[in-house]
């Protein structure tokens, strides 16, 4: 649902097929001004609402000095607000309003960045929900004027050797256009030769969300600035940490860097207050403040971080993070540029520094007491994955912080069947997260008995196992499937004891699911083997020059439809990689089971797709150039005669020249669904295609796709794709 609004005085167009929303929004209450004395306006001073950089007051960009560990933990780690709902409509469904804004990013003293959000910075607001309760999220489009985009790839040498183009152009689909200069002061250092101009159209996707596909966040489906979008969301699945974030059309990876994401929850309290895990009982929420008929669209103040003191415990215990790399073009200096020219098989000489951010803040610290704490982990950067764990030095990434170490409890798809809590032999867990990938986790301070300091250390992977060196796709190289750069602090947990007898977390045999979640069966009630599909995952020879990357040969294409599963059945998918970079792929709609990871996987010649031998792990290759690929938790190998360590999923990580099988059933919603790469860069540059839930098999069904998204206004006189005809333009739909 989109509808238009205008200024304060002018005439209002609503596009609603509820006329008492109408009224709900123009009703307006007294205590807006109120709110705002109490809350203030802005992040503690970390964010400003619709300013900009002024020519010389301050600095665009990040130098070494800004990031000295002399810098460190001086801030505290901002928790996203719980928003409240702003209404709720007359069938009771509750609606939270959002709105999508310009802001200032204020990381350091003397500098001010320019970036996009939703409400006052990133992550935006939190919003929770029981699992199964009906709601709907109301986003306003305020961006400014076109921006260009200042986050290009730091590892893709292509982006920052002028005079190559850039690896992320506007819209793929003008390749061959000639390169324009942006305006200043994006025409000049610390900003690359390779900036674009930065869309402002916008399209919600519920990452993880069980939504139908009409209120998927479709990359053509978009509203303009001026325009807002109403987002229904039925949350007919387990409570899990599901975010969501613009999907846009060829800008996902500039919008998402920008800061336009935010933690949406599925939590049933009853159910984790039983089990011991932390309820966010404490955290603070934003309440509702109902539209006001003199403001369009409606505004409410910010409220600063819960914890601004180092010895005052924070009140929230349910804490989500959302992990982000600085763009290299916002840091300045050759500590953070790597060096081109690197010998075949060789690390380059000087290895490019990653910045890391926590919700938007450099090397925070946040206070806690002597208490179980539950951590939702997002990696929401564009590329890199993330390994972290906990210490008990900030400069000694090897002391094994025993008395808060990581206990993961949930992925993607919520909790796990089990979770490992033998406090007599505490285990040091590393996680490493892929870009959307989510880890649900606790650390137990209970032991902590005096103040103390635990780190979490932070150490950024390759994306490529052999870096950009083409020898690396036919040997093994320096590099791995496990390779990172240094590892660096990046939270300091201070542990203020107030506590007695403080509670643990302990849940009787690790068991975390009343009703484990089971193998789906890979036959059908009839006896029969479940529909199997290949999709290989790889890249043509045009690498850098968009689009470059390909699902079963083919860049994206919103007229093709690769697969239409029937509504309740079930089906086997082989996700395959034909390249040296990793590919967390996202399958919208539905979760699925990893039965196994496989490396250099033999021809499936039950499956359709790709049926040639695979090249990259030919006869002559040595037996030890690539290891077997590890296990994550919830895969299928965790399943022992005793238990079953099972999870669900949305993201599947396809290592370099290997095979991920994952297994799901298509249930509830009928309709077209997007699957793509997030490694954004791959995502924009066309590592995306499609499959319909259809009600049975039949051409009609397959071809009503075509007809739908050919119908789509957006999609009107799009220019031709490589091998495809251009779209016809049609009539804009009211």
């Amino acid at each position: 649902m989109r509808e238009t609004w205008l200024p304060a005085g002018a005439n209002r167009v609503f596009k609603r097929r509820d006329a008492k929303w109408v009224a709900l929004v123009a009703a307006g209450l007294v205590g807006v001004a109120l709110l705002a004395a109490a809350y203030g306006s802005g992040n503690s001073g970390s964010s400003t609402v619709g300013s900009s950089a002024t020519a010389g007051s301050c600095r665009n960009f990040l130098t070494v000095d800004d990031l000295s560990p002399a810098r460190r933990f001086k801030g505290p780690l901002p928790i996203p607000n719980r928003l409240e709902p702003q209404y709720a409509k007359s069938d009771r469904t509750p609606v939270w309003v959002v709105h999508a804004r310009a802001y200032t990013w204020d990381p350091a003293p003397g500098v001010c960045i320019p970036k996009w959000g939703y409400e006052d910075g990133t992550p935006g607001p939190t919003l929770v929900i029981r699992p199964h309760e009906r709601s709907e999220l109301l986003v306003y489009n305020e961006l400014p004027q076109t921006l260009y985009n200042p986050y290009v790839d730091p590892f893709n040498q292509l982006s920052w050797v002028a005079p190559a183009p850039s690896p992320i152009r506007t819209h793929y689909t003008v390749i061959g256009e000639p390169y324009t200069p942006p305006p200043a002061p994006f025409n000049a250092p610390p900003y690359a030769q390779s900036q674009y101009e930065l869309s402002t159209a916008l399209t919600i996707h519920l990452h993880g969300g069980h939504q139908g596909p009409a209120d998927d966040g479709y990359p053509m489906d978009t509203f303009g600035p001026g325009e807002s979008h109403l987002y229904d969301y039925p949350n007919n699945q387990d409570a899990t940490t599901l975010w969501y974030h613009d999907h846009d059309m060829d800008h996902t990876r500039g919008h998402v860097l920008m800061g336009l994401a935010g933690f949406y929850l599925i939590e049933d309290a009853k159910a984790d207050a039983k089990l011991g895990l932390p309820t966010g009982a404490g955290c603070e929420s934003l309440p509702a403040v109902p539209s006001s008929a003199l403001q369009s669209p409606p505004y409410w103040p910010t409220p600063a971080p819960s914890t601004t003191q180092r010895t005052v415990p924070t009140a929230c215990d349910d804490i989500p993070i959302m992990f982000q790399q600085i763009p290299a073009e916002m840091l300045h200096g050759e500590e953070f540029q790597p060096v081109v020219g690197s010998k075949p098989g060789e690390p380059e000489p000087t290895p490019y520094r990653a910045v890391w951010t926590a919700n938007d803040t450099l090397a925070p610290y946040l206070t806690v007491t002597n208490k179980p704490y539950r951590f939702r982990f997002l990696n929401g950067n564009d590329e890199e994955p993330l390994k972290i764990w906990t210490t008990t030095k900030p400069e000694d990434p090897t002391s094994f912080a025993q008395d808060a170490y990581l206990q993961q409890v949930g992925t993607d798809g919520g909790l796990m069947n089990y979770v490992n809590v033998d406090q007599a032999t505490p285990r040091q867990t590393k996680i490493r997260l892929f870009p959307a990938q989510r880890a649900d986790v606790v650390i137990d301070f209970s032991k902590v008995r005096t103040k103390t300091t635990f780190y979490l250390q932070a150490q950024p992977q390759q994306a490529f196992v052999g870096g950009t060196d083409p020898s690396c796709l036919t040997q093994l190289c320096a590099f791995g499937d496990d390779v990172g750069q240094t590892p660096r602090p990046l939270i300091e947990f201070i542990v203020v004891p107030t506590i007695t007898k403080p509670p643990t977390f302990d849940p009787p045999g690790g068991r975390l699911r009343a009703s484990p979640i089971k193998k789906l069966s890979t036959k059908t009630k009839n006896g029969r083997e479940v529909t199997e599909r290949t999709f290989l995952f790889g890249f043509d020879d045009h690498v850098g020059q968009n689009p470059f990357a390909t699902v079963n040969g083919r860049f994206f294409t919103p007229t093709y439809v690769y697969a239409t599963p029937v509504l309740n059945t079930t089906e086997i998918w082989h996700l395959v990689n034909s390249t040296d970079g990793y590919h967390p792929v996202h399958i919208h709609d539905i979760e699925f089971q990893v039965m196994s990871r496989t490396r250099c996987p033999a021809v499936n010649g039950k499956a359709d797709g790709p049926s040639s031998a695979y090249g990259w792990c030919g006869p002559n290759a040595p037996p030890n150039v690539w290891p077997n690929v590890q296990p994550e938790p919830g895969d299928w190998s965790s399943c022992t005669a005793k238990r079953c360590e099972l999870a669900s999923k949305d993201v599947f990580v396809i290592p370099p020249y290997s095979e991920v099988t994952i297994i799901g059933k298509f249930t509830d919603n009928l309709g077209l669904y997007v699957f793509h790469c997030h490694n954004l860069i791959h995502e924009d540059a066309g590592m995306m295609a499609q499959f319909e839930v259809v009600k049975a098999r039949s051409s009609a069904a397959r071809a009503s796709a075509r007809r739908r998204i050919a119908a789509m206004p957006e999609m009107s006189g799009m220019p031709a794709m490589p091998g495809m005809p251009a779209m016809p333009r049609t009539a804009a739909r009211r």
